[in-house]
């Protein structure tokens, strides 16, 4: 934090004030060079140095990435297949598998995420706030701890952002022409889409966005409809292998709704991750076969033959089905206290934020010698505090 506060006191000693910083074009682009430098440094040392094992969800989306790669596929309903399609377009360019690539590539987004915001608050408010904005999320920790797991959180906050930006540039300008508003409105429609791909919330952004501009800003019928379209366009091989494959008209690019159901409604993890989620699913099935309800085996090769989908495409989807059924039964027998569970913990949890270092850190050779009490709090510990 030192070396964050005299950083503070060099730009402000070169600009004089802030009002000058705001009358100075060079001194703003010198001021934002400073901390996208800055940036780019604490992400780039970051992956270099923090080296992790690649677990759960970062796991599968590196394996993934060597599958298409392989020429296995391009689209699964096991995971978005974002991650995986950009891992492979970056191993063909290097020919060859290198996951620090894909690693290197996330913090550099997350390096442009940091000049976008600079601009997204510019626009908003003035020079002033965005340098002290930009600067925060440079060094904050939560902005780019992701990047050294093979995720898609700091793609989806970059193109997040740039949408944002795409649509403020779209109805602030006022030396735009209209048909160039409509260009930006597009452009952020795609980016929306394309995040779709690297997340299963690219659809919900674009449905709060269009609430927002129909609730706050200035109607524009015909941008909203652009910028609805270009999304349909670009996810539409989506829409087309779930409704191909599954006779289901979905943008999700993976069917996971129903084993995050089960895990959300699991009472003695107080509905947090738990390793064992697919032993509830295997259980359900065997009881369900010795009743003689299903043959599970049977289905799974029945589906291969009647849409051509891989085994592990349908094995997954039909035990998220059985997943959702669970997730379901657990809600209409425990509903209430399963509420109480999400307000008393599920929320002050995802606010508080606790456990989101742990995947990047718990693993992390640059701090294998440090307790890992100290590196995160477990369950059982919050759950103590919040008592």
């Amino acid at each position: 934090m030192l070396v964050c506060y005299l950083f503070l006191l060099w730009g402000k000693s070169r600009v004089g004030h802030w009002a000058a910083l705001e009358r100075d074009s060079e001194n703003s682009r010198a001021i934002l060079l400073a901390i996208l430098a800055l940036a780019t440094s604490i992400r780039f040392l970051w992956v270099e140095f923090s080296v992790v094992e690649q677990t759960s969800d970062f796991k599968l989306y590196s394996e993934m990435a060597v599958e298409i790669y392989n020429g296995e596929y391009l689209i699964t309903s096991t995971k978005q297949s974002g991650p995986g399609l950009v891992g492979a377009v970056l191993y063909v360019l290097q020919g060859g598998v290198n996951i620090k690539t894909y690693l290197y590539f996330q913090a550099l987004l997350s390096s442009i995420t940091v000049v976008l915001v600079f601009f997204v608050i510019k626009t908003a408010f003035n020079d002033k706030v965005a340098f002290l904005g930009s600067f925060f999320i440079a060094i904050n920790p939560e902005a780019w701890v992701y990047t050294n797991v093979f995720g898609n959180e700091p793609a989806m906050l970059f193109l997040f952002t740039l949408s944002i930006l795409c649509i403020q540039r779209a109805f602030v300008s006022k030396n735009d022409s209209y048909i160039r508003s409509l260009i930006y409105m597009a452009a952020a429609g795609a980016v929306l889409g394309f995040g779709q791909y690297m997340r299963a919330t690219g659809f919900i952004i674009l449905l709060a966005f269009v609430l927002y501009l129909f609730i706050f800003a200035r109607f524009d019928l015909r941008k909203i409809v652009v910028m609805v379209t270009f999304f349909s366009m670009i996810t539409a091989p989506i829409l087309t292998f779930n409704f191909q494959k599954f006779g289901i008209f979905s943008y999700s690019p993976n069917q996971y709704s129903g084993f995050s159901l089960l895990i959300g409604t699991n009472k003695e993890t107080l509905g947090s991750y738990y390793a064992e989620f697919l032993d509830d699913v295997d259980e359900e099935i065997e009881r369900a076969e010795k009743a003689k309800k299903i043959d599970f085996k049977a289905q799974i090769e029945e589906y291969k033959r009647l849409t051509g989908v891989s085994e592990k495409d349908v094995n997954s989807f039909l035990r998220n089905q059985i997943a959702m059924k669970i997730g379901k039964k657990r809600i209409k027998e425990d509903g209430v206290e399963l509420l109480k569970i999400a307000i008393s913990y599920n929320i002050p949890l995802f606010y508080a934020g606790i456990n989101g270092y742990s995947w990047s850190l718990e693993t992390s050779t640059l701090l294998e010698n440090t307790p890992k009490d100290i590196i995160s709090i477990r369950l059982e510990q919050f759950t103590k505090i919040l008592q």
